[in-house]
């Protein structure tokens, strides 16, 4: 298909679709390429064609007027009611816009915390290289002098070197010296070994057998040291054995006058306890003596045989008891008897 064609198809269909949507009833057929006349070609280019073609399409859809009778009239309760929904569709959009913009606002202040949390980590970072490249730098520096300071005492030791290897070949020069003037003397030297040699092994001995005399003085004093001691550790022991001694014979003997004492003491409360014993043996045989007499007494009155033993106490006192009981329910009855006969005369 030519592209002129392909045009003006293009711009029917959009005429088509202009009468649509005014007439919003009538359908019109769809054009086909087959119905379409050939056109033409102008001579301007295609593109301006089209776009002046849908320039005027345009103008004409915006010139074209509605007649009034189309559109019912509007009382207005009719216009106050689609002001109310306008103003409550109005206030739900900006309801929805306020909860969205609070929402962005609430991600937005998260994105800020965020960026502030990132600034502060990111600014502690920058803090920490900073620190760690001035730690740098100061190494760096203390290397460098380090390096020049071990630059100059390689110098210096150089130059020592130097000094102290021209002193060693002098000194080997002098050692060289030393050894002809040795050599050329060695006779001297062997005179002086065998002279002296004899002189030295004596004075050896004589210091051995000093040596061994200082020993044996030396041990004779710890002898005698040791036995000075003993002698006083001896005597000391003693004294304090003697000490010891003394002080128990002094408890020994406050002990014995302690027991001497409550020896006597106690021979004076036994002669005592003698003499009350002495007196109660007494009084005792007056009771018994005066229990058997009366005993004797009793029977002698009451005409009775003597049956108790002397020595039987407790026997006597028995009867003498009874007797006694029945003496005072006679004394009682007679005092009644009184008493009941002196009312009857009465």
């Amino acid at each position: 298909m030519p592209f002129s064609s392909l045009c003006i198809y293009s711009a029917a269909m959009y005429e088509n679709n202009g009468s649509e949507m005014d007439s919003r009833a009538q359908v019109k057929p769809k054009l086909l390429c087959k119905d379409l006349a050939p056109q033409v070609v102008p001579d301007c280019t295609p593109e301006v064609e089209v776009g002046e073609y849908f320039l005027l399409k345009s103008e004409e859809r915006l010139s074209k007027k509605k007649p009034e009778w189309d559109w019912p009239p509007l009382s207005p309760a009719t216009e106050l009611v689609a002001a109310y929904r306008d103003l409550e569709v109005a206030n739900r959009n900006l309801n929805e816009k306020w909860a969205k913009g609070k929402e962005k606002q609430e991600q937005m202040d998260k994105e800020w915390d965020e960026l502030r949390e990132n600034e502060k980590h990111l600014r502690e970072s920058f803090t920490r290289f900073n620190k760690f490249l001035q730690v740098n730098r100061e190494k760096r520096e203390r290397a460098e002098s380090k390096i020049q300071e071990e630059k100059a005492v390689q110098k210096q030791r150089k130059k020592e070197t130097v000094q102290l290897q021209e002193k060693l070949e002098g000194f080997i020069q002098i050692k060289k010296t030393l050894e002809e003037h040795v050599n050329k003397h060695k006779i001297y030297e062997d005179f002086l070994d065998n002279v002296v040699g004899n002189t030295v092994f004596r004075y050896e001995t004589l210091s051995a057998s000093l040596m061994e005399l200082t020993d044996q003085q030396w041990s004779n004093l710890a002898t005698l040291e040791n036995a000075y001691n003993h002698t006083v550790r001896l005597t000391e022991e003693k004294s304090q054995l003697m000490l010891g001694l003394s002080n128990r014979i002094s408890d020994l003997q406050s002990h014995y006058d302690q027991a001497k004492a409550e020896t006597f003491r106690w021979e004076t409360a036994l002669s005592h306890i003698e003499d009350i014993n002495a007196e109660k043996h007494i009084e005792i045989n007056e009771v018994r003596t005066s229990c058997w007499n009366m005993y004797r007494d009793i029977c002698r009155r009451k005409n009775m045989p003597v049956k108790t033993a002397e020595r039987d106490v407790e026997q006597q006192l028995i009867h003498i008891k009874h007797t006694i009981q029945a003496l005072k329910k006679i004394v009682h009855i007679v005092r009644q008897r009184a008493i009941l006969d002196t009312a009857s005369n009465i």
